[in-house]
């Protein structure tokens, strides 16, 4: 818990929130090849969707929605009003939603089809405008320089091929962009 004390101004009520609502780990080991590690995680998170849309949809109505949102504009470029924000891996949506409900002009990709189609009826469900994509982190589908802003939260410990995945979200970025990501040493976790 001591590196979420970096980016939170107040550890000790994380600390009671997180004991209240864990982590979970996920048991894997290294695929033969890339194509098949890209498999299994993409099958992986298309069996854990179930409860993406109803999870989703409730943490939107809840105080994590507020957080969230006036985290990632805090860290954001000042520069603009409203930032074209990409979310990679967006999963069921909810940093996207979030971002687009704040005025923003989001885009949010994920390697999963079923996540994406769950992250569609999330901003519908909100009324939120987002453009959702199924789309590898490591191979966007964008021009050079679209995004004043890259976010992501528990991406980079999933990915086969991090240092492509940066490659790519550096060069999607406009000059003077942020990219933020949330992510955890996972290994180190009971």
């Amino acid at each position: 818990h001591q590196g979420y004390n970096v980016f939170l101004e107040k550890p000790e009520e994380n600390v009671a929130f997180y004991s209240k609502h864990p982590m979970f780990m996920l048991e894997c080991s290294k695929a033969d090849n890339e194509e098949d590690e890209e498999n299994e995680i993409s099958l992986f998170w298309q069996k854990n969707n179930d409860s993406g849309i109803d999870r989703c949809i409730k943490d939107l109505h809840s105080f994590k929605r507020k957080a969230w949102g006036d985290m990632i504009e805090r860290y954001a470029p000042k520069k603009k009003k409203k930032l074209k924000i990409l979310d990679i891996g967006t999963s069921s949506g909810f940093l996207a939603i979030t971002m687009a409900l704040r005025g923003h002009e989001v885009s949010g990709i994920d390697i999963s089809n079923s996540k994406i189609s769950s992250a569609i009826t999330n901003a519908e469900r909100m009324n939120a405008k987002v453009n959702f994509i199924c789309a590898e982190a490591d191979d966007l589908p964008f021009g050079n320089e679209e995004f004043d802003l890259i976010i992501n939260r528990n991406v980079i410990w999933k990915l086969p091929n991090p240092e492509m995945a940066f490659a790519q979200w550096y060069r999607v970025l406009v000059p003077g962009g942020r990219l933020i990501y949330f992510d955890g040493d996972w290994s180190t976790q009971p």
